[in-house]
């Protein structure tokens, strides 16, 4: 592999356990020597640079940053070598079905309150050019069938997956309902458009993301065809144009594996979906309101993922001259620290505010923020998801 060449940088296992920190904290430490140790892709735009950090969020019982799940969904939409995808016949074509955004998409949307129109036009501003870019390479995002969306709120990972958009202008028009399915007996089993959520953690925060999305998506349709579209969404209804459900998911059982499921959630529902074994139709959206489990993870291996992103993070690391000691090694010393080093270590700010960058930092100058109440239902403040500063 090259970890004998000159020059190479040679990390050992106690130095990364020292990155990682004492075992009791959640998220490594913020260190001023956080050396980057690779950028992805090596040529090409939109590279995500990978550092020290994100190394030491791979192991056990860590919390995952933005950069793991950045670089895992761009290793999974694009990488035919490395990702857990390229094995699939769609593979080819995965870029033209799936699209899946950065982790900071849905904290910038909906970073402030949906206050009247001006409130819309801003939350969709904030975003617009990560669909539209000016040097070339505009997402179509009516033309997938998947457009994938991590959530990060109150230090928790979750999934948030849009089915079929492209349908969503003709179910507007036609505003499913009996009269149709009397006229109509196969409208059931045509694609439903749908906002699905998936949490390891059982939360249920759809409504909020809701009436974000239906405002990105009304204003990114009235942008790309120059013609008004007004979309309904409930969580209740499920024959509104935009139903929004919260799927019965696996449940970790920890508090710092939910990262792991929200990738794997991503992976595994992408793959059943685009192989056929998940169809989106009306039957599957009144099943999965009635709370019925529609896709089915029994099998999936959630904590394999935090090795198989260390393989991949080791192999990038040397192509750029970082040796990195295998995950076994790391995960058995890492599982045999003493006790006293479990203990005494402050514990992760609870502010819903903090990002998914900013909450890796468990320095005690970090003062912990009172937690803000979660907004009724129905109401369009601004839900308390992360405040991610830019990438620069």
């Amino acid at each position: 592999l090259g970890e004998n060449l000159p020059g190479v940088i040679r990390f050992s296992v106690a130095e990364i356990l020292r990155w990682r920190g004492p075992r009791a904290a959640p998220w490594p430490p913020q260190r001023e020597d956080n050396k980057p140790l690779f950028e992805y892709p090596r040529n090409g735009q939109n590279q995500i640079t990978w550092e020290q950090n994100g190394l030491a969020q791979l192991v056990p019982k860590t919390y995952l940053g933005d950069e793991n799940v950045d670089l895992w969904f761009k290793l999974m939409a694009e990488d035919p070598e490395r990702s857990p995808l390229r094995d699939a016949a769609f593979f080819a074509s995965l870029g033209d079905d799936v699209h899946m955004f950065s982790a900071f998409f849905l904290t910038k949307l909906m970073e402030a309150p949906l206050s009247g129109d001006e409130g819309k036009r801003l939350a969709f501003e904030r975003v617009a050019r990560w669909t539209s870019k000016p040097s070339g390479g505009a997402v179509d995002i009516f033309g997938k069938q998947l457009l994938v969306m991590p959530v990060f709120e109150d230090y928790h990972w979750s999934l948030a997956i849009l089915c079929h958009p492209g349908e969503l202008a003709c179910v507007a028009r036609t505003r499913l309902g009996s009269d149709v399915m009397e006229i109509d007996g196969e409208a059931d089993a045509q694609p439903r458009p749908c906002l699905l959520l998936l949490d390891s953690g059982g939360g249920n925060g759809v409504a909020p993301i809701s009436r974000y999305v239906r405002t990105w998506l009304e204003l990114s349709y009235q942008r790309q065809f120059k013609e008004p579209l007004e979309l309904t969404t409930s969580t209740r209804d499920a024959r509104a144009d935009l139903p929004a459900v919260a799927l019965d998911v696996p449940q970790q059982t920890n508090s710092y594996d939910c990262g792991l499921f929200m990738l794997r959630f991503a992976e595994v529902f992408a793959r059943r979906f685009l192989d056929g074994d998940i169809v989106v139709d009306q039957t599957f959206v009144d099943a999965a309101l009635c709370g019925e489990r529609v896709v089915d993870f029994a099998g999936v291996d959630f904590q394999s993922l935090r090795a198989e992103m260390w393989v991949v993070g080791r192999e990038l690391s040397l192509e750029n001259g970082f040796v990195v000691p295998p995950f076994a090694d790391v995960a058995r010393a890492w599982h045999s620290t003493p006790n006293a080093l479990k203990r005494s270590a402050p514990t992760a700010p609870t502010s819903r505010r903090t990002s998914p960058r900013l909450a890796r930092s468990t320095s005690a100058a970090t003062a912990a923020s009172p937690a803000e109440p979660r907004s009724p239902a129905g109401d369009d403040r601004a839900p308390t998801t992360a405040t991610p500063p830019r990438r620069t």
